[in-house]
């Protein structure tokens, strides 16, 4: 995890900083730049994902659409933290 974090920080897509409640405790924030990437990365799949529903049929779009309205419904019911955050704290 070290390595992965280190290697977006160099990236300039995260920001280290130590916690001012836990000297032995790092913050990680995402720059403009981590943001903005995850933000483009996110398009790209939408866009990717819509061409290859086009091409497909009616009746199997539809199957999707389906599927897609049942999984909305249950990320829906699910009791996951919806938070805005884009800190997370880790202890070495």
């Amino acid at each position: 995890m070290s390595r992965v974090v280190a290697s977006l920080e160099s990236a300039g897509f995260v920001e280290r900083a130590v916690d001012p409640d836990d000297g032995r405790a790092r913050l990680f924030r995402a720059t403009d730049t981590g943001i903005e990437l995850m933000r483009t990365a996110g398009s790209n799949r939408a866009r990717a994902l819509a061409g290859a529903i086009e091409g497909l049929d009616a009746a199997d779009q539809a199957r999707i659409h389906d599927g897609v309205q049942l999984l909305a419904q249950a990320l829906t019911t699910d009791s996951t933290d919806s938070s805005s955050s884009h800190t997370a704290k880790a202890t070495s």
